[in-house]
């Protein structure tokens, strides 16, 4: 084949006869190369969808688990994803659980090509499980049983990886986020770590002149449409007509580009356009019920993000209940789920940073700069940098007490201080933020949103308009051959039915390709004629890109003026309300009574734990005032926790965290004054050693601020002085004389009304806190206290010691305890030498965990936070673990 022109480009010639002729030798046999492409593309639709259970997975994998056969059958499955050749799982790593989108595709674009996030998790030694599904729904499938039947799949996750650190990370890929979520907040201890990637929450926000799809429900005038689609189909919506709308967004793309781009380089495109091809047309079908619960409750009624969906045995769907870390992915770039889509249910549901505090969540959001909406589950720069970080440093995003974080990804350098603490080529940090960050970004319009009420209520009137008037008659036309085919003749399946060898006018094209590229004749890219093409491309692509503009211009100036009317609006009956249109939902009695609980709880605290509590309470202190957290410090931690032959568990670790984090917020100036009782039964080297382990961690990443700086050296001077009473006391053998410690200078804060606000240098009391204080008469606070505080910590006392003594003969790695009385003290909190490492035992975390989730029904956390933006001191850069 060497001389069969293959292997060489012709030099280009001046002659303008020859280059003619030329580029007419390349125009036509890409022509020819194009349709072969077009024909391998039916072929392999066909082949696909005539499989059982299609799907692009890249991966060998077994099936687990078949949703059909569950007590509601849904056409999900759980499915293991093998590891390639000499990759091997760890049994300690926390498994992870990847969901695609059933939104007209079929499953398998999270593990599409090797750099994907399945890969990504599966090549860092997670067991790696993937939820798929079949094109056919089960009759009678809801919403509410794929909920089930996901919660179904972690169980059993869960029960497959008993010895694994850690509950699994679920990633939920666009509209699998929202689904995950509400399943979330129903079952929320099955879950670790949720990423939701592309996932729209809060469907009416946007930014004005860049989300056009927002306005469709209100253009169609709601979901009447919608039920009449599902009709046509024999009561299943076809999943083609979903997709249609995702082409519609772009039609310079779906017109001309994505074909151009096939044609002018098919001689090296035609693998990545049929791979992607074989998802893009893998179309499946919904119920139904299925579409139309989605569509009225989320794309137009917008129910989601203010907890306004009730379960069918009501059960209020609330996303504060989701006690897992919740990592919010999404671009700029996106034009499907824009920012202020993936972000907006933040500022929804939380009206302050101190009600994110009180309901336990870990909030993290990363905003790419340009990605678009598929680039963020297939690109493989996108799973080398975002998906690869989040993996890596998964156990610390676990840790991260509560609050609002944006991640950060900045490139390692030669000049990136202990760069090989850090994972890969990039270092991720987690930055605090506040709700007016996350306020700026969604740019909600209240006036805006009167006009998507106004949509909500046309759209009940329409549908039930239609279910009236027109629904008898056209159920009684369909019949399920006439349904078949117009499906088969939908606009998008249609060139896949047609351009295939199942056509006796395009099987002949196969021979016709093999020839050609025999012969082929690729053309000089200086060729006049190329040129020439790629103008007249870029002409008809702009001229679309305009067409678009001026399109979607249109479609927004209609929907604010139809929907702005006054008139408009008063005949949807908003008229005759007062207030915003999304009303805050509130918080439950219950809750407020779990955090009552709760702060007395805590209380009971701030003098128990020992040396490893000192630690981690030092570490969130001076973390506070530095303002964020590095992946370097966390490997730190991570190294230690290693290396320590008595260390404590992750979720241990997680809630000792937050339950310190919590104290300082609560009281940060009793909790700091407490540090000496902490430290006194603690030997001297053991406290130098503690001492010199955190200040290492909380240098590893950078040089700490001056504030951060300040609150360091406080802490020395604590820890250097509880090693000198501890020198003295080993000299004189004697027991050490204890200090007096100052009683909390601040009542028992409530979370939900006032956020404890920490400036940068010293730790204070909210204002309206200590204003509280000196108005509170002291009879009251004294009686309040000693009661909550004793009903807790009694039922506590006996439990915990127990669990003490039985954990100290077991390991022989004393640690303290939360007893609530003396006996139980001497018993448990016994100081170790190596627990300088561990900054929380066992024992320390798991009574107020016990106490918190017995006390709330639907809302309550299993742990409380720490103030990342409202005052606690919160870890400086500390990484994973």
């Amino acid at each position: 084949m060497a001389d069969s022109g293959n292997d060489r480009v012709p030099t280009p010639s001046f002659n303008p006869w020859t280059a003619a002729y030329e580029y007419a030798v390349d125009a036509w046999q890409r022509g020819v190369l194009y349709a072969d492409v077009l024909r391998q593309r039916g072929n392999q639709y066909h082949e696909h969808m005539a499989k059982r259970a299609p799907n692009v997975l890249s991966m060998e994998f077994e099936l687990v688990m078949d949703g059909r056969e569950l007590p509601r059958p849904v056409n999900y499955g759980l499915l293991r994803i093998q590891p390639p050749e000499g990759v091997e799982t760890d049994p300690i790593k926390r498994p992870f659980l990847v969901v695609d989108p059933r939104a007209g595709h079929g499953p398998g674009i999270g593990g599409f090509k090797p750099e994907s996030e399945i890969g990504v998790a599966v090549r860092a030694g997670h067991p790696c499980y993937f939820a798929t599904f079949l094109p056919q729904p089960m009759p009678e499938q809801t919403v509410e049983d794929v909920m089930m039947a996901e919660a179904r799949f972690l169980e059993e996750i869960i029960a497959l990886h008993p010895d694994a650190e850690g509950k699994p990370v679920v990633v939920a890929n666009c509209q699998a986020g929202w689904q995950i979520m509400m399943t979330a907040a129903i079952r929320p201890e099955l879950f670790g770590p949720i990423i939701v990637a592309g996932a729209p929450l809060s469907y009416w926000a946007g930014w004005r002149g860049m989300n056009p799809m927002r306005y469709s429900g209100g253009l169609l005038g709601g979901s009447w449409l919608t039920a009449m689609t599902s009709d046509l189909g024999n009561g299943k919506f076809d999943g083609a007509w979903l997709v249609q709308n995702f082409e519609n967004l772009n039609p310079a793309n779906t017109l001309w580009s994505k074909q151009y781009n096939l044609y002018s380089k098919v001689d090296t495109e035609a693998d990545r356009y049929l791979s992607f091809e074989k998802w893009w047309g893998g179309h499946v079908f919904l119920n139904g019920p299925e579409i139309q619960y989605i569509v009225d409750n989320l794309f137009v009624g917008n129910r989601l993000a203010t907890a306004g969906l009730v379960t069918s045995d009501g059960i209020r769907i609330d996303l504060r209940n989701i006690r897992s870390p919740i990592v919010v992915f999404c671009s700029k770039g996106d034009n499907i789920t824009p920012p202020p889509q993936a972000l907006g249910w933040i500022p929804d549901l939380y009206q302050n940073e101190a009600e994110v505090l009180a309901h336990g969540q870990t909030i993290v959001y990363a905003v790419h700069e340009s990605i678009g909406h598929l680039g963020i589950f297939v690109s493989g720069s996108v799973a080398r940098k975002e998906h690869q970080e989040f993996t890596s440093n998964i156990d610390m995003i676990d840790v991260l007490p509560p609050g609002i974080y944006e991640a950060e990804i900045a490139d390692k350098t030669p000049d990136t201080p202990n760069a090989d603490l850090a994972f890969g080529n990039y270092v991720l940090s987690f930055e605090q933020r506040t709700l007016d960050d996350v306020r700026t970004i969604v740019d909600r319009k209240e006036e805006d949103d009167r006009r998507f009420a106004a949509v909500a209520r046309i759209s009940d009137i329409n549908l039930g308009m239609y279910r009236s008037f027109m629904q008898p008659w056209l159920r009684a036309l369909v019949t399920p051959q006439s349904a078949e085919w117009s499906q088969r003749m939908h606009p998008l399946r249609l060139p896949y039915e047609l351009i295939s060898d199942r056509n006796p006018a395009i099987a002949p094209i196969a021979a016709v390709a093999e020839q050609v590229r025999e012969h082929r004749q690729p053309v000089s890219e200086s060729n006049p004629f190329l040129i020439a093409q790629e103008m007249f491309s870029n002409w008809v692509e702009s001229s679309l890109n305009i067409w678009q503009e001026m399109r979607d211009s249109a479609d927004e100036r209609t929907f604010m003026g139809v929907y702005g009317s006054p008139l408009v609006q008063d005949l949807a009956g908003l008229g005759a309300r007062s207030g915003p249109p999304r009303k805050h939902p509130g918080v439950s009695p219950e809750h407020r009574r779990f955090m009552e609980e709760r702060t007395a709880d805590l209380r009971s605290l701030l003098q128990e734990g020992g040396l490893r509590v000192a630690a981690i309470r030092m570490l969130l202190y001076v973390s506070g005032a530095e303002g964020g957290l590095d992946e370097r410090s966390f490997a730190l931690i991570r190294k230690v926790r290693a290396e320590s032959d008595n260390a404590m568990t992750l979720q241990e670790f997680k809630d000792t965290i937050r339950d310190q984090a919590l104290i300082l917020t609560l009281d940060s100036d009793a909790a700091i004054q407490a540090m000496p009782r902490l430290l006194e039964k603690s030997p001297p080297d053991a406290i130098r050693s503690a001492l010199k382990t955190m200040k290492h961690v909380l240098e590893a990443a950078e040089p700490l601020s001056p504030a951060a700086r300040e609150s360091l050296t406080e802490m020395e001077r604590i820890f250097e002085a509880a090693e000198r009473r501890a020198t003295k006391r080993a000299q004189t053998h004697a027991p050490a004389r204890l200090e007096a410690t100052p009683s909390p200078t601040a009542p028992a804060l409530n979370l939900i009304d006032a956020a404890a606000q920490v400036p940068s240098k010293v730790a204070k009391p909210h204002p309206d806190a200590a204003k509280s204080a000196a108005t509170e008469a002291p009879e009251k606070a004294a009686k309040a206290a000693p009661e909550a505080t004793t009903r807790t910590a009694t039922k506590a006392a006996a439990k915990s010691a127990s669990k003490a003594v039985a954990k100290s003969a077991a390991k022989a790695a004393p640690s303290a305890s939360k007893p609530a009385t003396k006996s139980a003290t001497k018993a448990a909190a016994k100081p170790a030498a190596k627990s300088t490492t561990k900054p929380a035992s066992k024992s320390a975390a798991k009574p107020a965990t016990k106490r918190g989730t017995k006390s709330s029904t639907a809302s309550a956390p299993a742990s409380t936070p720490v103030a990342a933006n409202s005052g606690a001191r919160q870890p400086a850069k500390a990484k994973r673990a």
